[in-house]
């Protein structure tokens, strides 16, 4: 079957002699006008539709079909075609248009579509190139998140969605150059008075974490509504990873208590809290804070940095 349509027309005015099946040659009959006229209108209407996307593709989610109104013969180099997805893809895929035989869809760089760069109720174009034997989208949807299966060597990446998105299970790498890992987070800390908490309770009790590669950053904010019966050295627990060795700085700014020296907060490797210490002048030592020292309004702020 012959092209009808706008994609049979030439560019040499000339050669133009036939319109839906009315001859308009030089010296056309006047009967032919009308005739003329109403394909022509049919015509742009048929392309309108074509290049608004008012065609849904059929087929499936990765072997499309579309027919476009205008019985193609064959595919033309700059063809620019319209449609709304019927499907959205998962792969690499193909459109067959006017049943002249599936052709790969690819992206503007040459490489095969991602899943979803096709959604199924989105508007696309498509233009034929004929030296790759393909169709090029022109407008791939911009929400798909790439994937990244083996080392990117470009000298940088174009981050303009705004995210970089890790795995929820660290991928580790040794590589002293890779940062494997970035986790944002929150935690539920405790203060303990002798390693239990019987009738303790909170008007404030938050732990916030930021961990990028090995490293962790914390922050964690305690305010008492009672401090309740349990007796003994004071510790707040626990952190949100365990810590690789002992390196762990902690400051805090303590209140309501009642300690002239002030209270210094100490990670405890045995026990994976942070204990409250005092320091004695007379001694130079550190000695473990007690329950009797900490009011029942007793609150911390802490803030801290270590080593996974």
């Amino acid at each position: 079957m012959a092209t009808t349509g706008v994609a049979a027309y030439s560019t040499t005015a000339n050669s133009n002699t036939v319109v839906g099946g009315a001859s308009i040659a030089e010296g056309m009959s006047p009967a032919s006008v009308n005739n003329a006229m109403r394909a022509l209108a049919a015509d742009s209407a048929v392309q309108r539709n074509l290049l608004g996307g008012s065609t849904t593709t059929g087929g499936s989610a990765n072997a499309q079909t579309l027919t476009t109104g205008m019985t193609l013969a064959a595919h033309q180099q700059g063809l620019l075609i319209g449609f709304e997805a019927g499907y959205t893809n998962t792969t690499t895929t193909t459109l067959d248009v006017d049943s002249l035989g599936a052709k790969t869809v690819k992206l503007l760089n040459g490489a095969n579509l991602h899943a979803g760069a096709i959604t199924a109720g989105g508007i696309y174009h498509v233009a034929y190139e004929s030296g790759a034997d393909a169709l090029i989208l022109l407008n791939p949807h911009p929400s798909v998140t790439p994937t990244f299966t083996t080392p990117v060597v470009s000298t940088s990446i174009d981050l303009t969605g705004g995210q970089i998105a890790f795995p929820a299970t660290q991928v580790p790498s040794a590589g002293a150059n890779t940062l494997d890992d970035y986790e944002e987070g929150s935690f539920t800390p405790a203060i303990a008075f002798g390693g239990a908490s019987v009738g303790v309770t909170y008007s404030v009790q938050t732990g916030t974490y930021t961990k990028i590669g090995r490293l962790v950053f914390f922050n964690i904010a305690i305010v008492l509504s009672s401090r309740g019966s349990s007796t003994g050295s004071v510790t707040i627990g626990v952190l949100p990873f365990t810590p690789s060795n002992s390196s762990i700085a902690v400051t805090g700014r303590p209140s309501n208590y009642t300690i002239g020296s002030g209270l210094i907060p100490v990670y405890d490797t045995t026990t994976d809290t942070i204990s409250l210490r005092t320091f004695s002048p007379a001694t130079g030592n550190l000695n473990d804070a007690v329950e009797t020292q900490v009011d029942s309004n007793f609150s911390i702020l802490l803030t801290g940095v270590f080593e996974v």
